[in-house]
């Protein structure tokens, strides 16, 4: 269980951290309105991320401990954390990672930052795609391993590396009217990346053995 939901925890954290329009739209909120900003757009967040992790029970359920299912998402699950582990290490050494600040954004009611959460996690491309391939396969590890108990553990962990992240941005935002120190940030994209690819060639090896291959 303590695995899983630090699993969990750490592959959350590699993409959130990741420049992208939540991130973007949580740091200019927070120049308005402060460290609540990161609570509210979470809750947006993860009633979406709730909602998913149900329709895919409820499509899924019959095959989740299928062997064969159990190799598919090892190797494509793997091969794309890889894939998006070694894109953030490569954007960091190119230095393209950079969060731009609007200090002169509109400030958003709380009922609108936190369907903000919701809709804007929803129309980013890399949201569909971690869920249908990392995601999913995060998911059936942990209901393989301890059935609904490794599920709810696994969304307790993610859903925590969201909000702790995002609370963290608000807060910085809040205090400093600026955000962290590129080099920092680079630093943390980059641990985060490479820990995100380390996970990929983990379960890539655990579908070998699962085959027998090794």
């Amino acid at each position: 269980m303590v695995g899983i939901f630090l699993n969990a925890l750490f592959v959350g954290y590699s993409g959130a951290v990741m420049p992208g329009a939540l991130l973007t739209y949580v740091i200019n909120q927070s120049l308005k309105k402060g460290i609540k900003v990161g609570y509210l757009v979470i809750i947006g967040h993860a009633i979406l991320e709730t909602a998913l992790i149900v329709l895919i029970f409820l499509g899924l359920n019959k095959i989740l401990a299928s062997n064969t299912m159990s190799i598919i998402v090892s190797f494509l699950g793997g091969t794309l954390m890889i894939y998006f582990g070694v894109v953030g290490i490569v954007e960091v050494l190119k230095k393209k990672l950079t969060i731009e600040i609007d200090k002169d954004a509109k400030t958003d009611s709380n009922g609108k930052i936190v369907l903000a959460g919701g809709l804007i996690s929803l129309a980013n491309p890399y949201f569909i795609i971690w869920w249908a391939s990392i995601g999913i396969t995060l998911l059936f590890k942990s209901y393989n391993a301890f059935g609904y108990w490794g599920v709810l553990v696994f969304g307790i962990g993610h859903i925590l590396a969201d909000l702790t992240w995002y609370l963290f941005v608000s807060g910085i935002i809040s205090k400093t009217r600026g955000f962290l120190n590129p080099k920092v940030y680079n630093v943390l994209a980059f641990v985060l990346s490479a820990a995100l690819a380390g996970f990929g060639i983990y379960y890539i090896i655990s579908g070998f053995k699962f085959v027998g291959w090794i």
